[in-house]
């Protein structure tokens, strides 16, 4: 189970890339904010990915292969897991918060238009803020932190996503 939960991470990971390719190249107004955030969106991806691969089919597979092993040489395993564990702490909160960094681009070149775009560019850029306030505060991500942050993030993608439907 834990290979599809993070196989379907990964899956919707890449999905949102390409959403948020398409909207980069439907909204070119201001092109280097946009590309920049597109790059930085996509360094936060790879990052995301790298955690789910590692959490979701390196951890198990190292440490079933250790298990099977004599106790005395399942010790050799723990400083590995251990390092496992901290990358993949380090990867998500840099892929978050580069998450939120890509978020902030694009809410600043909402801002520089006028009316709802200038309303959602304020509403997506404080859902980012929010988003690296819980990273910040968060200490270890745990099942029981993550979804908070997920929510902010859904509130500036869903942000988004409204300005790829008004046009």
């Amino acid at each position: 189970m834990n290979a599809v939960i993070h196989s379907a991470l990964i899956v919707f990971v890449l999905l949102m890339v390409v959403a948020f390719s398409v909207y980069a190249y439907f909204n070119r107004g201001r092109l280097l904010l946009g590309i920049g955030a597109l790059v930085v969106y996509a360094i936060g991806a790879g990052a995301v990915i790298g955690a789910g691969l590692t959490d979701g089919f390196f951890v198990p597979l190292f440490a079933a292969r250790y298990a099977a092993l004599a106790p005395a040489l399942q010790n050799d395993a723990v400083p590995v897991l251990t390092a496992a564990a901290l990358a993949i702490q380090v990867m998500t909160k840099f892929g978050f918060a580069a998450f939120a960094g890509a978020a902030l681009l694009w809410s600043i070149e909402l801002m520089q238009r006028t009316g709802r775009a200038r309303i959602s560019g304020a509403v997506a850029g404080l859902s980012a803020l929010a988003e690296v306030a819980l990273i910040a505060l968060s200490g270890t991500l745990t099942p029981r932190n993550l979804p908070s942050i997920a929510f902010v993030q859904a509130v500036w993608c869903l942000v988004f996503a409204a300005q790829l439907w008004d046009g």
